[in-house]
């Protein structure tokens, strides 16, 4: 039996800041591609590990998903299977989350967001899922053990990776997580936005990356999306590509540039201020902000300037 392994999609109707073409569209696309290569080649089960959507709720996104999903024939909740990410839940409430687009998707049956499924032509094939925030327990696993059971499954929306993203950024690593997590012949994680694959003695842990390309990250620049096909009868995984444009056509780095800049100067700026006007080693907000103004007046600084720094000081309050 095969299964298409997804991570993260963002499905959002608000195109993104870095994005220069209209990435609500291309979405779309990238997801038609994967349900099109499900279909053609025997209604592949689709594995997904959260953050189907961008935001919880949003009824211009909930409506289009549904449209798209509702074009196949012979569309039903079997063929897509997937936990909560922290972006498609409020708070990681379980209260709310059945009035979430996800959870909507859910009720409808045009997903199925897991607990456990068997699935195999003999019921051979057990799969857990494990939202964003769910605990963890062994006894949670006791009915894996049933002799049955060949091929055992995790999926899973927890910060797993192979290395943290910047300092102190606290993750699990992907190696000890499926070490620690034995009794799993394949992980698919979500969460952190990077692919990788790890494989110990014909068992993986995986995570695809995101299928949406969203932000202007020197990660994104180079990652290709893609989903991944893990055949669980020679225990193999193959990497199928997303059709996509380059990140240089369809990415840009001028907001990040912009802010680069727009911070450069004020660091100048406040040095500036820091060397020609005394009393600034005042601890007091009053003292700081008579001896800023003074320095303006002084110095002639234009308007443009002084509306700048009275957005910055007001949101400081």
């Amino acid at each position: 039996m095969k299964f298409i392994l997804l991570s993260d999609l963002h499905l959002s109707w608000d195109n993104p800041l870095a994005r220069m073409d209209n990435l609500v569209e291309v979405q779309f696309e990238k997801l038609r591609f994967v349900l099109d290569w499900s279909k053609e080649n025997g209604d592949i089960p689709i594995l997904q590990a959260g953050d189907f959507f961008d935001t919880p709720r949003g009824y211009y996104i909930l409506s289009k998903v549904v449209s798209v999903l509702n074009s196949y024939e012979t569309f039903d909740k079997d063929l897509i299977h997937c936990v909560y990410g922290q972006h498609d839940t409020y708070l990681y409430s379980d209260v709310t989350r059945n009035s979430t687009n996800l959870g909507i998707l859910n009720e409808v049956d045009l997903i199925n967001v897991l607990g456990t499924w068997w699935t195999g032509e003999r019921n051979n094939v057990v799969i857990m899922g494990k939202s964003y925030g769910q605990e963890f327990h062994k006894n949670d696993l006791g009915y894996i053990e049933d002799p049955c059971v060949e091929t055992k499954i995790l999926i899973i929306h927890a910060p797993i990776s192979t290395a943290p993203l910047f300092p102190g950024h606290e993750i699990t690593h992907a190696d000890k997580f499926l070490e620690k997590y034995s009794e799993f012949d394949l992980i698919l994680c979500g969460d952190i936005h990077r692919d990788f694959i790890i494989e110990r003695k014909g068992r993986f842990i995986v995570n695809c990356g995101s299928m949406l390309r969203r932000e202007a990250t020197e990660f994104n620049f180079t990652h290709k999306p893609h989903f991944l096909v893990y055949d669980t009868e020679d225990r193999t995984i193959e990497k199928v590509e997303i059709p996509h444009e380059p990140a240089d056509k369809v990415l840009s780095r001028e907001h990040i540039e912009q802010k680069e800049q727009t911070e450069t100067m004020l660091e100048d700026f406040i040095k500036l201020v820091e060397e020609t006007t005394p009393g600034l080693e005042a601890k007091n907000n009053v003292s700081f902000t008579d001896a800023l103004w003074a320095f303006i007046k002084h110095n002639n600084i234009e308007q443009e300037v002084v509306d700048i720094l009275s957005k910055v000081m007001e949101k400081g309050k």
